[in-house]
C-alpha cells in the first residue's frame, strides 16, 4: 500500500514551533481549506510565515508528536516536536530557551516539576560551593551541555541552599549526577568526571534513535 500525500498549509510561530493544518475541502484548483491539528496555542497574528508543502500522513504524525518540556525559568510545561529540539525552541509563556546548551541553576521546586513531567532527558548535577571536586568539574559540565544540546538538558542544584533536594533524591556524596526522563530517575553516578564520560553516561541510559 502506497503512502497518500496530502497538501497542507504549514505555519511556524516566532519561537519555531509548528502549526500544521490538515485539508478539509478544496479551495481552488490547487489549494485546500484546513483545520488546525497541532501547534502552539499562543500564536499571534503577523508572527507566522506560511508555506505550502506536500507531506505524508507519517510526516504529520511526526510533526504533531510533541514532547513535554518544563521551562526551567517559569516552570510552565511546553510541548515541543521531537524533531525541533535542536532548533532552539523557546517557552511559549516567558520566551526563555528550553534547550539552551548550557547548565541551568534550578531550585528544588523547579527540579521536582521537571523530574516528574519532562519527556526529554534531564541530567542534574547535585553540588555545593564548598565542594572542591564540584567546582573543579564545573567546566566539564558546561562542555557536556554543549555536546548534548538538542538531545538532553543539563541543570545544577546547590545542595547547600536546597538541603531538601539531597534528602528527596537520597544524595550521599557530591558531585552526584541523576538522569531523569519520562517522570522518573533512569540512572545516576557519583564523582567528578570529564565531559566525555557524562556524554557516554547519557548515551548508555538513552541510546540514540
Amino acid at each position: 500500500m502506497h503512502e497518500l500525500n496530502l497538501l497542507l498549509t504549514v505555519k511556524y510561530d516566532r519561537t519555531g514551533l509548528l502549526q500544521a493544518y490538515r485539508p478539509v475541502r478544496p479551495c481552488g484548483r490547487d489549494g485546500y481549506a484546513g483545520a488546525a491539528v497541532g501547534g502552539n496555542a499562543a500564536l499571534e497574528t503577523g508572527t507566522m510565515r506560511p508555506d505550502i508543502c506536500r507531506i505524508s500522513r507519517k510526516d504529520i504524525a511526526a510533526m504533531t508528536d510533541k514532547l513535554k518540556l518544563t521551562c526551567l525559568d517559569c516552570v510552565q510545561v511546553n510541548g515541543v516536536p521531537a524533531d525541533r529540539l535542536d532548533a532552539n525552541p523557546k517557552c511559549g509563556t516567558c520566551g526563555v530557551a528550553l534547550m539552551p546548551g548550557k547548565p541551568v541553576a534550578v531550585e528544588a521546586r523547579t527540579l521536582e516539576k521537571a523530574a516528574k513531567t519532562d519527556q526529554v532527558p534531564l541530567l542534574v548535577d547535585f553540588w555545593a560551593p564548598w565542594c572542591g571536586p564540584c567546582r573543579a568539574m564545573a567546566p566539564e559540565f558546561e562542555k557536556a551541555a554543549q555536546l548534548l544540546k538538542g538531545r538532553a538538558r543539563l541543570a545544577k542544584i546547590d545542595t547547600e541552599r536546597e538541603p531538601a533536594a539531597s534528602q528527596r533524591w537520597n544524595i550521599r556524596g557530591i558531585p552526584a549526577f541523576i538522569l531523569f526522563r519520562n517522570g522518573r530517575e533512569i540512572a545516576r553516578e557519583t564523582g567528578a568526571r570529564p565531559a566525555g564520560d557524562l556524554v557516554r553516561f547519557v548515551d548508555a541510559a538513552v541510546p540514540r534513535s
